[in-house]
């Protein structure tokens, strides 16, 4: 993959990630939140990139979240922050960690994804709602189909291949493919993307706004059986993984209870309250 630039959220300049940087600061740092800015890399591959702003007075569990979710939640695995050979413990402050400082971020310690975090410098931003914005996101890096030379949209996370709509279609492992993603945890253990809200849209107004991402979903017509039925199918220890890791905008990663399933085209919706807090939580399963 060659050098990768990025597209800015607050203004939709395409650039690399140095350029990105320097124009956020000269062009974006009004305000009166005093905030880091991050970049996180893929240690494996940097062409995955983010540059985000964190409020001076959240802990690096809020950076947990974000990372999470626009990188790598799949199955609720175990992460953990490291500096200097050592736990940078997540209720620690931001505050805490000086300009230029490393952290390597590990989600999941079987099949780990690791990130790379600089602290690169200081800003000030208008008061947000949510403790992490995102500033700028590598451009989605494009492949092509190993077996046709077509755009690839999947791929097979047991042999690496990538494959378009069509060939993943046919491939005789239906279980192992999976949607390209734009993460450094592409085709690794579940991770789908689900819940990465953060898609570019040159199309759309700035500041950019956080929107849902076109779900992979193969051209197939499907039957509209009972979505209980469909339900049903789905093996017991299967299902409660499902209900167990479902997203809470209040309490991030949570299960949900007093639930109902419907149809949505080629999948399912679970849709009902926060085991937490009660409040409203939905989940797709995609069926196929």
């Amino acid at each position: 993959m060659a050098a990768s630039n990025g597209n800015c959220f607050i203004c939709g300049k395409t650039a690399g990630k140095v350029t990105i940087k320097n124009h956020v600061l000269k062009e974006h740092k009004s305000g009166d939140e005093r905030c880091y800015i991050f970049r996180a890399e893929g240690v494996y591959d940097k062409d995955y990139w983010l540059l985000f702003t964190v409020a001076f007075d959240a802990t690096m569990a809020a950076v947990d979240n974000f990372l999470r979710e626009i990188w790598c939640e799949c199955c609720g695995h175990l992460s953990q922050f490291r500096m200097g050979g050592g736990v940078f413990g997540k209720s620690r402050k931001i505050s805490a960690l000086p300009i230029g400082a490393t952290l390597l971020y590990e989600y999941d310690f079987g099949s780990t994804t690791e990130i790379l975090i600089t602290v690169i410098d200081e800003i000030y931003r208008p008061k947000q709602h949510e403790k992490v914005q995102l500033l700028a996101r590598n451009v989605p890096p494009e492949y092509k189909c190993w077996q046709c030379n077509a755009p690839a949209t999947a791929v097979n996370a047991w042999e690496g291949d990538m494959l378009c709509d069509e060939c993943a279609g046919n491939a005789e492992d239906e279980e192992a493919v999976m949607p390209l993603v734009n993460s450094p945890r592409c085709g690794v253990c579940g991770y789908d993307g689900e819940l990465d809200i953060w898609t570019f849209d040159a199309e759309k107004p700035f500041p950019q706004p956080q929107m849902l991402k076109a779900k992979y979903c193969r051209d197939k017509t499907v039957e509209e059986a009972p979505p209980e039925d469909r339900w049903n199918k789905i093996p017991h220890k299967l299902q409660t993984k499902i209900l167990n890791n479902v997203y809470c905008v209040k309490c991030k990663l949570t299960s949900v209870k007093e639930y109902t399933i419907e149809n949505a085209q080629n999948d399912i919706i679970i849709s009902g309250k926060c085991t937490k807090c009660g409040g409203n939580v939905a989940r797709v399963v995609e069926m196929d």
